[in-house]
């Protein structure tokens, strides 16, 4: 994921040395915390589904591993086909919102710290 935004960056960022990207992407896995990407899940979970629903979901989890015949019940398909597009939308959308907050601090950090790793007109 890291290497695919520092390649757009670098993309759309003519004057940037390839050492911009390079210490964009070192900034940024340092700063990514798996952390911040399991709560964007759980609000979502949270959201959309209740107790009930997420107890019958590591049920069949559990039973899966197991190697054992799982099968969600008919009232947990039908509520799962129906909230499943907004859920997965709010967790893209959050694991999204994080990558560009990091991102975005990471090139001003680097555009601050590195003036050198932007090339002026003459340069490129």
């Amino acid at each position: 994921m890291v290497e695919d935004g520092r390649k757009k960056l670098m993309e759309k960022c003519t004057k940037c040395a390839p050492e911009f990207g390079n210490e964009w992407a070192r900034l940024v896995l340092a700063r990514m915390k798996t952390q911040d990407f399991m709560n964007v899940y759980a609000k979502a979970y949270e959201k959309y589904l209740t107790r009930d629903d997420i107890a019958e979901l590591l049920a069949i989890q559990k039973k899966t591993k197991a190697h054992e015949k799982a099968e969600t019940s008919p009232r947990l398909q039908e509520k799962l086909r129906s909230v499943l597009p907004s859920l997965m939308g709010d967790v893209m959308g959050g694991c999204v919102k994080i990558g560009a907050e990091i991102g975005g601090k990471a090139s001003e950090e680097v555009a601050r710290e590195h003036p050198e790793y932007i090339r002026t007109t003459h340069e490129q």
